[in-house]
């Protein structure tokens, strides 16, 4: 009997990992999610992966990471003790997602031993995708020493998110028999948001920068504030830089504007308060009037690099899953010409399309031998 290839793709944000176990044709066999820093998930975890280990026994089984920062990582995949360490070293930049990958490394690891031994883990980069971007765009106007010692410049994020959306877009404008659109801003906006400017398939632009941290107003991160904000509120507080760290991370954002992260409700307060014209919900609308200028400003900036924009698409909880907001952004970028036809809500899908991936490697890795 012919060993099946099935791939556990395991994808770790900065509170959960998501756990998908897929079958050589891309079908789900399992999916879950548990929550990091609870003990409790912990134990669900690992009943789960007990699970796992008896579901692929005596088949071509493979574990595939999405790791958010690998920096200048490009074309490396199996995921052995030097790619590790080289994961590591970009942990500065993402502590909180780099940390926790490598925490389910390890686990894994322990889980999978035999698999590991074997060049059978795999990692996947969010910041690969923007590999392409080009050197002006992605130079910070600092010291050239310090930009080549300590590896400081902008990287990019959500990577795989939008190149799995960008498959989807590609799919079906094929089935329809038309060209992919040349000039493209991808819009992945969810617990982190940021916008892509895409020119024949290849990304230019990024709104993320060094670090996830960077860009957009997202639900609890500040996004781009005064680079010395910091080390003022600091000094305002008389709390160490790592405390105004966190809060500029964890508590800023939609968060930090209406004490809510639950962006949902709080687009539709905004949206109750403009139709009404009250203030009722004044702190919702203007958590949502700032993500909106941001929105405009970055996508008509992006337009601008662009030289145009032939499509605008649209993903993450909040893009994909908030159609007033689509509405509100087409209405500020009416002076593009873009109608309702050059905008798309497409689903994101991570987790399918790193298995396509391990399954492409896979096919590359037969033919060579």
């Amino acid at each position: 009997m012919k060993k099946e290839l099935m791939v556990l793709v395991v994808n770790t944000g900065s509170t959960a990992v998501k756990y998908k176990l897929f079958n050589f044709k891309g079908g789900e066999i399992l999916a879950e999610s548990f929550k990091i820093k609870d003990r409790r998930e912990e134990k669900k975890e690992d009943k789960f992966l007990t699970k796992i280990k008896t579901l692929v026994r005596g088949h071509d089984f493979r574990v595939a990471f999405r790791i958010v920062h690998g920096g200048d990582i490009r074309g490396e995949r199996i995921l052995n003790q030097d790619l590790i360490r080289r994961i590591k070293k970009f942990t500065l930049f993402a502590p909180i997602h780099n940390k926790f990958a490598l925490k389910k490394i390890a686990k894994l690891k322990r889980n999978f031993p035999k698999h590991f031994e074997e060049d059978r883990f795999l990692a996947f980069f969010d910041t690969e995708f923007h590999q392409t971007m080009p050197e002006d765009f992605y130079t910070y106007p600092i010291d050239l020493e310090f930009r080549k010692k300590y590896g400081i410049r902008k990287y990019g994020f959500h990577g795989l998110a939008v190149e799995s959306v960008m498959e989807k877009v590609k799919d079906g404008f094929e089935k329809r028999g038309k060209k992919m659109p040349e000039k493209i801003i991808f819009a992945h906006l969810g617990g982190g948001s940021s916008l892509t400017a895409v020119k024949g398939g290849k990304s230019v632009a990024n709104t993320m920068g060094l670090t996830p941290i960077s860009g957009l107003m997202m639900i609890t991160r500040a996004g781009d504030v005064d680079s010395d904000l910091d080390k003022i509120l600091a000094i305002k507080m008389e709390k160490p830089l790592n405390f105004v760290s966190e809060l500029l991370s964890n508590k800023s954002g939609f968060l930090g504007l209406t004490g809510s992260d639950d962006t949902r409700e709080i687009i539709q307060k905004a949206k109750e308060e403009t139709e009404k014209e009250e203030g009722k919900f004044l702190k919702e609308k203007l958590a949502f009037d700032i993500y909106l200028k941001q929105l405009t400003e970055k996508i008509s900036g992006y337009a601008g690099l662009l030289g145009g924009l032939d499509l605008l698409v649209f993903s993450g909880g909040i893009g994909e899953g908030n159609s007033y907001l689509r509405k509100r952004v087409l209405e500020n970028l009416h002076f593009l010409g873009l109608k309702k036809e050059n905008l798309l809500a497409v689903q994101s899908e991570e987790e399918k399309l790193i298995f396509e991936k391990v399954k492409e490697e896979k096919a590359k890795k037969e033919i060579d031998c």
